[in-house]
């Protein structure tokens, strides 16, 4: 039972973000206290990543009845329970969209994770080795279960249609779906909050410094990091040794063009 939103479903499998709300009655507090701290009154966020929808529902209060939310989930198992949350909570601003977001159009391969719902991937999770272990050490099998899902981009989905807010969660796939919404981003300059993994990145090949630089140089995004206070950084290293230093694992940024 969380303590805006009441009660919702998860899998019964799950093992980290249910019993983590049963606990402390929120999930992820500095992303939610940021939803409430700001006015987002009419505005329309995209939710990459929404698993049972728990941030999309905080952001469909957060924007209200002349906002939308689109919720995009790929995994099958996990859309169900998302739609039931919806429909449970009546969330009539939340458009529930059963796709992954990238860069390309076609198909991908969702790695299922077996007690995380949160932690589907669309990389071999074999590959990525982190301060928490293996993929075993993760949730995963030891032939990890997939299922081929539909992928999209940002730019397909919504042409020239304006949108506010990208709020991402995709376990290492946020410069891919950045990439796939360059049109989005020229023109409407959205914020955007992401999970920032940087072993990950570097484990499965991705030069998150490269493409955080031409957010920067093409777009005049910033970054911040979220936490009880938001707090403005000069370049991406800053992050990253605050992260080695703390031992993090991953960490909130937003982008914003400020």
């Amino acid at each position: 039972v969380d303590n805006i939103l009441g009660e919702s479903v998860f899998p019964s499998t799950d093992r980290y973000i249910g019993p983590a709300i049963k606990n402390a009655g929120v999930w992820e507090q500095d992303e939610v206290n940021w939803i409430f701290k700001n006015s987002l009154e009419g505005m329309t966020c995209i939710n990459a990543g929404a698993t049972v929808g728990y941030h999309a529902m905080m952001f469909s209060k957060a924007v209200g009845p002349s906002g939308k939310v689109y919720a995009y989930e790929p995994s099958s198992e996990i859309f169900e329970l998302l739609e039931i949350n919806l429909l449970n909570q009546n969330m009539k601003n939340v458009k529930a969209i059963k796709k992954a977001l990238g860069a390309s159009q076609g198909e991908i391969r969702l790695y299922l994770n077996e007690i995380n719902c949160g932690d589907n991937r669309c990389f071999d999770p074999k590959k990525v080795e982190d301060m928490h272990g293996t993929f075993r050490d993760h949730g995963f099998a030891e032939e990890p279960r997939h299922e081929q899902v539909e992928l999209t981009t940002l730019d397909l989905e919504f042409g020239n249609d304006k949108v506010d807010i990208i709020f991402m969660d995709v376990q290492g796939f946020e410069f891919e779906v950045l990439d796939g919404a360059e049109g989005i981003l020229e023109k409407h300059r959205p914020k955007i909050i992401l999970e920032f993994s940087p072993d990950w990145y570097d484990n499965i090949g991705v030069d998150y410094r490269k493409h955080l630089l031409d957010l920067e140089e093409k777009y005049s995004y910033k970054i911040s990091m979220l936490g009880k206070e938001l707090k403005p950084v000069n370049h991406i290293n800053e992050v990253v040794d605050l992260m080695k230093k703390t031992k993090t694992q991953n960490i909130d940024i937003l982008l914003d063009c400020r």
